[in-house]
């Protein structure tokens, strides 16, 4: 029942997030629209709202009743044994200290490089594919390959060292 509610709750985030990013988008003067891929910033808008749902997800319903548990073993230790239930819980706060710190520190300056590579690739396929026929005219398709090989490339590379990190 609750994972229906949740489904409810998060679409109606989720909507409000695209639709939120698009008004700013919107917002914003026709010198950066000039100057920015419309697939680049199409990417970065769709990827924040599913980050949102993998990040809710994960907390809601991946986390929560793990924490819940674990903070229901730690109480049900201490009114038994009372150092017991201190060391499990002092234990579980470390462990959670620990991953948290790696997380932000260690794994995510990777991934937002990536994230930012992706996003071009994203912004530099989809304006390639726009301009197809003025390459064509000017039969620069070799060209056009090797800009876009450029651009996948460096996403390649951002990738496999952020999917590193995340491993390690």
């Amino acid at each position: 029942v609750y994972l229906r509610l949740w489904i409810v709750f998060a679409a109606d985030v989720m909507r409000r997030l695209l639709d939120d990013g698009f008004a700013r988008v919107q917002r914003f003067a026709t010198d950066w629209h000039v100057n920015n891929f419309a697939g680049a910033t199409v990417r970065r808008i769709t990827r924040g709202m599913w980050a949102y749902d993998g990040l809710a997800d994960l907390l809601v319903i991946d986390l929560g009743p793990s924490l819940l548990l674990l903070a229901s073993f730690a109480l049900a230790m201490y009114l038994r044994e009372p150092m017991l239930g201190l060391c499990f819980a002092g234990a579980v706060i470390v462990f959670l200290t620990v991953s948290i710190g790696l997380s932000l520190r260690y794994v995510a300056p990777k991934n937002r490089i990536a994230n930012d590579a992706d996003t071009n690739v994203g912004g530099a396929l989809a304006d390639a594919v726009t301009c197809n026929p003025t390459v064509k005219a000017f039969g620069a398709e070799a060209r056009e390959e090797v800009r876009l090989g450029v651009v996948t490339r460096h996403w390649q590379l951002s990738s496999r060292h952020s999917w590193r990190r995340s491993l390690d």
